[in-house]
This record gives C-alpha cells, sequence and structure tokens, in this order.
C-alpha cells in the first residue's frame, strides 16, 4: 500500500481537511435540502448527532478492529484546541437569542475558512505546532501498529 508519506503529504492535513470534508458531503446536502423546507432545526441537530456518531461509534470501532491507534500527542493538541474554540464559538453566537442568524453562520464558515488556512501553511511546512518531517507525522504505518498481520 502507498502511503500519504511516499508523497511528502501530511496525513493530518488530509485527514483532517479532504477526508473530513468528503465525508461530510450527505450532510451538508441533508441541510441544504431541510432549510429548503424551512427545517432549519435539522441541520443543527444532524450536524451534532453526525459529531456524537463519529466520537462515540467510528472512532472507538476503529480502535477495536486495529487493537490500538498510536498517535503523536503533542501534534494532535493543536488541532483539539481549534476544536474547542469552535465549539465555544458557536456556544456564545447561540446563546444570545438560542438561534443562528445568517451572520451566524457567515462567522462559522469564515472560522472554517480559517481552520483550512491553519491546516495548509501546516501542510506546507510554515510554522506552527503541528508541523514536523514527515517522518514523525500521523502516519499509516504508525496506525497499524498493533494489528496483527498474516506475515508474523
Amino acid at each position: 500500500m502507498i502511503s500519504a508519506r511516499c508523497f511528502k503529504h501530511r496525513v493530518i492535513f488530509g485527514g483532517a481537511t479532504i477526508l473530513a470534508a468528503a465525508t461530510s458531503i450527505p450532510d451538508l446536502f441533508v441541510s441544504i435540502k431541510a432549510a429548503q423546507r424551512t427545517h432549519s432545526s435539522a441541520s443543527l441537530t444532524n450536524a451534532f448527532g453526525s459529531n456524537v456518531f463519529d466520537l462515540l461509534v467510528v472512532l472507538p470501532a476503529g480502535v477495536i478492529i486495529a487493537g490500538s491507534v498510536v498517535f503523536n500527542y503533542p501534534r494532535v493538541i493543536p488541532m483539539m484546541m481549534f476544536l474547542i474554540f469552535a465549539t465555544v464559538t458557536f456556544l456564545v453566537l447561540a446563546r444570545s437569542s438560542s438561534e443562528l442568524t445568517n451572520n451566524n453562520g457567515k462567522i462559522l464558515l469564515v472560522l472554517y475558512a480559517g481552520f483550512i488556512v491553519w491546516m495548509g501553511t501546516q501542510y506546507i511546512g510554515v510554522g506552527g505546532p503541528i508541523t514536523a518531517n514527515c517522518s514523525d507525522s500521523i502516519g499509516y504505518q504508525q496506525l497499524e501498529i498493533n494489528k496483527p498481520t498474516q506475515y508474523g
């Protein structure tokens, strides 16, 4: 199997941006269709439900099947801090009138654009806490460490 490392591509960039966006496209379509039908709360419940399911079902299922997942904790912390920041931003925006407005939606999209720019700078190697040589970034080989193979 050819890993992303062969192309000097930081796996965390691909996972956090390209793969995550691609797997969320169905959620985007559900939200758009619900909004067109004036069921705007479906967007909110879809986003929350999807994230809870990913965190509490998808992630543990992968870990159970693999036996364990090895990751570089200092490299994951900045992304987790960004997730916490995004969650707090959402809560602050929504708490004022218990609704998200058009402007709130734009703020959240700008926040995501900032995330993509930040991850892009990490990808090209411009400073920051998750920039690393390809050899010590999270890679496929590290994720498969404790999984038994047929070759022993």
